[in-house]
């Protein structure tokens, strides 16, 4: 054999070597993106059961939020009642001379 026919024989198996190794990365490739996308749609479940998760959680919330609105509602109803029986009732009797309806006995 000839010296360029050694050649064209090594460089022949060396683009041989570079088509396996190119053609197997490309194997790879397409699995990988076929297992992501089957992941994809096996994850629907945990899915639904994170925003299930999500949905219970913000009805938590919202039920918090209104016991503690209406905690700040009777609170400022007993401010207001106090307010009026020790501030704006001593005023009144001397006004008027009487006792306010909702002031206690004074």
């Amino acid at each position: 054999m000839t010296k360029a026919g050694t050649l064209l024989l090594l460089l022949t198996a060396i683009v041989a070597a570079l088509a396996g190794i190119l053609a197997f990365a490309v194997s790879k490739f397409f699995a990988a993106a076929r297992a992501a996308t089957k992941a994809g749609r096996e994850g629907g479940a945990e899915t639904a059961f994170m925003a299930a998760a999500m949905e219970e959680a913000l009805q938590k919330m919202r039920t918090q939020e209104r016991a503690i609105r209406g905690r700040d509602d009777l609170r400022m109803r007993f401010a207001r009642d106090l307010e009026d029986a020790v501030v704006v009732a001593p005023r009144e009797r001397r006004a008027v001379g009487r006792a306010h309806p909702r002031a206690g006995p004074f």
